[in-house]
């Protein structure tokens, strides 16, 4: 999926969606990129917030406008999309 920029955004954009809708007990059709980061934020998570800005604004650009990206862009993206769950999931314990 890394390497069809446009079904990772796609998935990437669908994932943090469902997740958050999840953790946050909102049902999926109330929830948007910006009261997932509203929430992260209020919970003190400023990083956290800011990745999220950046990765669905990567989603958005490329599910939309159509722009094609790199392999080493779209693993970047990963990255923080790894660095999100994996900091939400220390914060359950």
């Amino acid at each position: 999926c890394v390497n069809d920029p446009a079904a990772f955004y796609d998935r990437a954009h669908k994932l943090l969606i469902e997740y958050f809708s999840l953790k946050l007990d909102l049902p999926p059709g109330t929830i948007d990129a910006s009261v997932i980061q509203d929430r992260v934020r209020g919970k003190g998570h400023e990083t956290i917030a800011t990745l999220l800005k950046d990765v669905f604004a990567e989603c958005e650009t490329a599910r939309f406008a159509g722009t094609s990206s790199d392999p080493g862009r779209t693993r970047e993206c990963l990255k923080k999309i790894e660095t999100i769950l994996r900091h939400m999931k220390k914060e359950a314990r």
